[in-house]
């Protein structure tokens, strides 16, 4: 509670929150409840405010505050798939061998800093097979002079592979004959390598990315198509791949399940709970119409 004589624009001090700036009515005026915001860092927050006059004084109360959205601006650029024949290398401080394109060197940033530093996972295989014949997006932060990459997220077109990679030893694969690519199921896609640094965590800048990769894929199955075909045609298929019909898969960290949730996907309990580099994993799907 906060006592002080009117003004149109003044800050007063807060026992919980800094600095307050208040907009209100004169005294002469019959006012009951006022609106103040706090500046802190990237966010607004608001505060509603009740006002009490006693005299000549002001009484504030304040309640709790509520996030309101970033001021930082937002751009999200895209990453066509680099093609087989492009040598996709971890950034480091020996930018002699990079030739990574410039989009896919960002998204590189982002997944070293997030899976390999942060989360421990490897390094030898952040960079795997799907990389090459992928789409990835880019989401910058432009609150400065230069564009900084902040988050990113990947989309693999058909084929899979079978989950049995996922879940059983190599040597039993292997034993198995398990094929690379799984042709026998309806074909999907897969959104995979979805990450935000953590200082641009809470802002909802995942479910953005997230959207911005299913709402393309809905207007470009097209392209999606020609790229299981190239594979088929350069990995042996036994059958004629068939066109995608919007089926997406996700392979979400649990702590994530509901984010996803959120999004329309829903877990698939038959595919069971299996560890990627120490971390649980589910498998959640779900259908995007497409746009012809």
């Amino acid at each position: 509670m906060i006592r002080a004589r009117s003004s149109r624009l003044q800050s007063y001090p807060s026992p919980t929150t800094g600095s307050i700036q208040c907009f209100v009515a004169d005294l002469d005026d019959i006012y009951i409840s006022a609106w103040a915001f706090r500046h802190d860092l990237s966010t607004f927050q608001i505060f509603t405010v009740t006002v009490i006059a006693i005299e000549d004084s002001l009484t504030f109360i304040f309640s709790s505050p509520t996030r309101m959205a970033p001021k930082t601006t937002f751009s999200t650029s895209i990453q066509p798939p680099p093609g087989p024949n492009a040598k996709l290398v971890l950034p480091s401080q020996d930018t002699s061998n990079n030739t990574n394109p410039t989009i896919f060197n960002d998204a590189m940033i982002i997944r070293k800093s997030v899976f390999i530093d942060e989360q421990h996972c490897a390094a030898d295989s952040e960079i795997d097979s799907d990389d090459a014949r992928s789409w990835h997006w880019v989401l910058y932060d432009n609150s400065a002079a230069s564009s900084t990459p902040v988050g990113v997220i990947r989309l693999v077109p058909p084929p899979q592979a079978p989950h049995a990679h996922l879940t059983e030893a190599p040597a039993a694969v292997v034993a198995r004959e398990v094929p690379e690519y799984d042709w026998t199921h309806e074909p999907c896609i897969k959104l995979t390598r979805v990450a935000i640094m953590p200082s641009f965590r809470g802002l909802g800048l995942g479910r953005r990315l997230v959207e911005t990769a299913l709402g393309w894929a809905a207007m470009h199955a097209a392209e999606i198509d020609e790229a299981a075909v190239q594979i088929a045609a350069t990995g042996g298929s036994p059958v004629t791949p068939t066109p995608w019909r919007g089926l997406v898969l996700v392979h979400a960290q649990v702590d994530v399940e509901g984010m996803y949730a959120g999004l329309g996907f829903a877990t698939d309990q038959s595919l069971g709970r299996w560890d990627e580099e120490g971390i649980e994993h589910v498998g959640m799907f779900r259908r995007v119409v497409l746009d012809k």
